[in-house]
């Protein structure tokens, strides 16, 4: 739970700097979430960890504006 608000906060702050890089990072990561979801197989979003990482550097890159 720590982790998904921390995630949360970060892509806020993002936000308030380029909401249009921060969405493109959102989207190139999760395209489709929870219910949008497919019911079996594999999900949308990356599984490894190395995909989730770098999502998260450009988010920092982009909230550096403050």
């Amino acid at each position: 739970m720590r982790r998904g608000l921390q995630d949360r906060a970060l892509l806020d702050l993002a936000s308030s700097c380029d909401a249009r890089a921060t969405a493109q990072v959102a989207a190139d990561l999760v395209p489709r979430a929870l219910a949008d979801a497919p019911a079996h197989g594999a999900p949308a979003w990356p599984t490894d960890e190395a995909a989730w990482e770098l999502a998260r550097r450009k988010l920092l890159a982009i909230a550096a504006c403050h």
